[in-house]
């Protein structure tokens, strides 16, 4: 009876690792949560939450590495001002610093050097109006700045990237199922 309570406990243990490994080596979405903290002007003190993904297909952790809408599935979502943006409502506009393709995320060498994106009411084809007194918004790697209505720019607002992991009940779960279908195979 020992032996098959150690059989159970090593086949899960192994199928959980299984099931890690297999995410880093197969193709999957790589999601981040990030959180934008505003420090001067009208919206000084708040903070803005959202998150991000694509597909990691052509990701190979050397060098400079952009991923973007059409070619990896980069999706968006910013809650900002009670309103949730996307990667559709992306204005297009490029300057200095940010350049095609937009929206987009770069990495350098494996490690995440932020995201570029931008709303602006007057360029793009933004869905989802931006509140007052704010007329656009842009996020650029670690940093985070906006114009309100009177063309005042604020360019002090931090972005905090977080990777989003599986959940460890998740491999539990997998764990879990190895093991029932392991019994079950024995039984069988």
């Amino acid at each position: 009876m020992i032996n098959y309570k150690l059989a159970v406990a090593s086949t899960v243990t192994v199928l959980g690792l299984m099931a890690i490994a297999t995410n880093t080596v197969q193709a999957a979405t790589i999601a981040y949560d990030f959180t934008v903290e505003v420090f001067h002007g009208p919206l000084s003190n708040n903070t803005f939450t959202g998150w991000f993904s694509f597909d990691d297909t052509n990701f190979t952790g050397t060098g400079s590495e952009v991923f973007d809408v059409l070619n990896d599935n980069l999706k968006i979502e910013f809650s900002f001002l009670g309103e949730t943006f996307n990667q559709d409502d992306e204005s297009g506009e490029l300057f200095v610093d940010r350049t095609p393709p937009v929206p987009s995320v770069s990495f350098m060498d494996g490690i995440l050097e932020g995201l570029s994106y931008r709303v602006d009411e007057e360029r793009g084809s933004n869905l989802t109006p931006i509140p007052d007194p704010v007329k656009d918004f842009t996020i650029l790697d670690s940093g985070f700045g906006y114009k309100i209505m009177d063309e005042t720019i604020f360019l002090d607002g931090d972005v905090e990237y977080t990777l989003r992991v599986p959940e460890p009940s998740t491999i539990l779960a997998l764990g879990f199922l190895g093991a029932g279908f392991f019994l079950r195979k024995r039984k069988t």
